[in-house]
């Protein structure tokens, strides 16, 4: 067990900060891991403890302690501004460090990042210290991104694969028309979750605080129909994510949108996306007149990424989701509210990847079109 030289005992104002810097997502991950070093030390963890919990090394923990207890908090939370230029690096260490980008992350982490890079340089003796700007310049000059994962290098390239991306990029490309609108379809499971104690209120001088603690109330899936073009999308929440949960779904949308001629639905393989669903919810009869409004263009298999509706998701996660919600009612509530507020403002998507990118990184030729 590694002796603690510096002890970090946090003042009740210093607690309070830390917390709140803490929950909120607007920080740098490396502030994030130094504000929980803190944190954790102050509630008596070794070295070694607080090192498996954040995933770093006991020197990086050390560092920390050291910053707060002989230069305060704030210097032991950020980084001193340094003048001039990044440390150089020579050929060799540029070498050693693009070599540990190009191997596998460390166990227990699903991807390298800078401040891993960093503090493995430092552990592997490639450096005795480096921020992580050297590494970044380093990286970008050789167009290496480890922490990214693009699922479109990964699928083997058979013809379906390429014909069901032509066709949903083909329909991107497509001018805008109201009487045929296309419409990315897509769903979101998420916990429901209510405070065990009630939330304590901002002060001045002191943020709101929410207890660590929190009691499940299942889950729910949000269904999302985003209409890109229009600056339009419609939320649809359900207990489940059924057959009959996505023809009520499909039912929604084509009264939403009564009087198009043709519905383009944009929406990935799942096996609840299909005909079935609404002939085994509504009968052959009524299947069939909501099929007439609708056409599908199915995204191929690990080609989600073509469908528009998982960019509006992400957004919706960051600004309407990413808190407790106990129950059904509440999360409706608030998805509309969120949506209301999307669709006055007419927010676009502004969808970059043509069937001209696709055949160029791809090596497609001109045959596919």
């Amino acid at each position: 067990m590694t002796y603690k030289k510096y002890n970090v005992e946090l003042k009740e104002e210093e607690k309070d900060y830390l917390e709140h810097f803490t929950s909120t997502g607007e920080r740098s991950a490396r502030d994030m891991r130094r504000a929980r070093t803190l944190l954790l030390s102050d509630r008596g963890k070794t070295d070694e403890e607080i090192a498996d919990i954040l995933g770093v090394s006991t020197r990086t923990v050390s560092r920390t302690r050291k910053q707060y207890v002989t230069e305060g908090l704030e210097q032991a939370l950020h980084d001193k501004p340094r003048p001039g230029q990044p440390k150089k690096l020579s050929s060799s260490q540029e070498a050693q460090i693009i070599a540990v980008a190009c191997s596998d992350p460390p166990e227990g982490r699903k991807r390298w990042t800078l401040e891993l890079l960093r503090e493995r340089a430092i552990e592997n003796g490639i450096v005795d210290e480096i921020s992580t700007e050297p590494i970044r310049i380093l990286l970008k000059e050789h167009d290496l991104k480890p922490w990214k994962k693009k699922m479109w290098c990964i699928p083997e390239l058979i013809d379906e694969f390429v014909e069901q991306m032509m066709d949903v990029l083909e329909l991107y490309e497509r001018p805008y028309n109201e009487t045929e609108p296309i419409v990315c379809l897509d769903e979101k499971s998420t916990q429901l979750l209510e405070h065990s104690r009630e939330p304590l209120p901002m002060k001045p001088g002191r943020p709101k605080r929410i207890d660590s603690e929190y009691v499940r109330k299942g889950t729910a899936t949000a269904f999302l129909m985003v209409e890109p073009k229009a600056g339009k999308r419609y939320t649809f929440v359900r207990k489940r994510r059924t057959k009959k949960d996505y023809a009520l779904c499909l039912e929604k949308l084509v009264e939403r949108y009564y009087g198009a001629e043709r519905i383009h639905v944009v929406q990935d393989n799942l096996n609840t996306h299909s005909e079935d669903s609404l002939v085994e919810t509504f009968g052959e009869e009524k299947a069939q007149r909501i099929m007439n409004c609708v056409e599908f263009h199915f995204t191929p298999v690990h080609g989600s990424w073509l469908n528009m509706a998982e960019i509006e998701i992400g957004i919706m996660e960051t600004e309407c989701l990413g808190r407790r919600l106990p129950n059904m009612k509440a999360l409706e509530k608030e998805l509309k509210a969120w949506e209301k507020r999307r669709n006055e403002r007419r927010k676009m998507i502004n969808w970059r990847f043509s069937r001209e990118d696709a055949r160029k990184k791809f090596n497609l030729g001109t045959r596919h079109n």
